[in-house]
């Protein structure tokens, strides 16, 4: 395997290419305060919040076995106050977001079968959906980095996706598949299965 620091390019490449190397394997929480402190000073932008926004919802996601505060341990070590700060009030508007999209949806099922089932049943089907939805967004986001365009046809296919496991699996292959051409055939062989 490549050492990291060999791994080269802008920032935001380098950031992406080694959270796609460290994401499954047992070094990834520990590798994070290294890996972030390469977005030191690119999330002054509106453009650099949108980034690490997406790093932050790629770490969730792949960070499956770590706990929150070792997650917040090691990426507060990899910015600076500042950045981290931000990434606070970055992360706090996207739980926020998920929180009211997950209510919006149980208001919506309270009134249709009852307040109290309808809120219970609402938000569950927000946090699954949430989870599609971050699911699908994790692997348009890894062809996007590795490929830099993704064909409109091929992102609605992604798009329209249910299946978790069917969507995990796609997000692998997108780190690993050699070109989209390679991709979309593992995708057709997906949902041949």
């Amino acid at each position: 395997a490549t050492p990291d620091d060999d791994i080269v390019g802008p920032a935001t490449l380098r950031v992406a290419l080694l959270l796609m190397k460290h994401a499954f394997d047992d070094t990834f929480v520990s590798a994070l305060a290294g890996i972030l402190r390469w977005l030191r000073g690119e999330i002054d932008s509106d453009e650099g919040r949108q980034y690490l926004q997406v790093v932050l919802e790629y770490i969730a996601r792949v960070a499956r076995n770590a706990s929150e505060e070792e997650l917040t341990e090691m990426i507060s070590r990899g910015l600076s106050p500042r950045e981290a700060e931000q990434m606070a009030t970055v992360a706090e508007k996207w739980l926020e977001k998920g929180r009211q999209e997950g209510l919006e949806r149980g208001l919506e099922q309270g009134l249709e079968r009852g307040l109290e089932r309808g809120l219970e049943r609402g938000l569950e089907r927000g946090i699954k959906e949430g989870r599609r939805a971050s699911a699908r967004e994790a692997v348009l986001a890894v062809l996007t980095t590795r490929f830099t365009v993704v064909p409109a046809g091929l992102a609605r296919q992604v798009q329209g996706l249910d299946d978790l496991q069917v969507l995990d699996a796609l997000h692998r292959r997108a780190i690993v598949a050699e070109s989209l051409a390679v991709f979309r055939e593992e995708l057709d062989q997906l949902l041949a299965q």
